[in-house]
């Protein structure tokens, strides 16, 4: 029993070593590729370093200034809004004060700057990444520092 196992297991190894052989095999030039392919590759690889050549990276690149925080949005103006933000009332309390139209919690708030009408301005944007949009936010790990955007607006002008 035992050497007709070695021998079947000889057998099995024969063929299998033989038929890897025949998948990789030199060819003239000494390489596995042929020549076509190797001059195909070389011309993709000179085309690559000329348009690496030729691009110019900006070597200094910096984050859009950014931060955790929650969109409210109101039909008018609430009293006492302001007031409320700078006295730092709780998010829950404050959502309950003055029951907003729209409330989006957990976003990340950009500013930037531009041009409207011959004017530099600051503009917010948000990106969601709760659960409902897919995205996730990983490096979050100081709390919500109380500033609003009114503050900030009034230190940028």
């Amino acid at each position: 029993m035992l050497k007709a196992t070695f021998t079947s297991l000889a057998v099995f190894l024969y063929f299998g070593l033989a038929g890897q052989s025949r998948a990789f095999f030199l060819n003239e030039n000494g390489l596995l590729l042929q020549d076509t392919a190797v001059a195909c590759l070389c011309s993709t690889v000179d085309s690559l370093n000329q348009a690496f050549e030729t691009s110019d990276p900006e070597p200094n690149q910096q984050s859009a200034p950014q931060a955790r925080g929650h969109y409210i949005e109101f039909r008018t103006t609430p009293p006492n809004a302001l007031a409320d933000m700078k006295a730092g009332v709780d998010f829950e309390q404050f959502i309950k004060r003055h029951s907003p139209q729209k409330v989006d919690r957990d976003v990340i708030i950009q500013k930037s700057y531009a041009w409207l009408n011959n004017t530099a301005v600051t503009q917010f944007t948000y990106l969601p990444y709760n659960q409902n949009f897919g995205n996730r936010l990983t490096s979050v790990e100081s709390p919500y520092d109380g500033t609003g955007i009114p503050d900030l607006l009034r230190k940028s002008s």
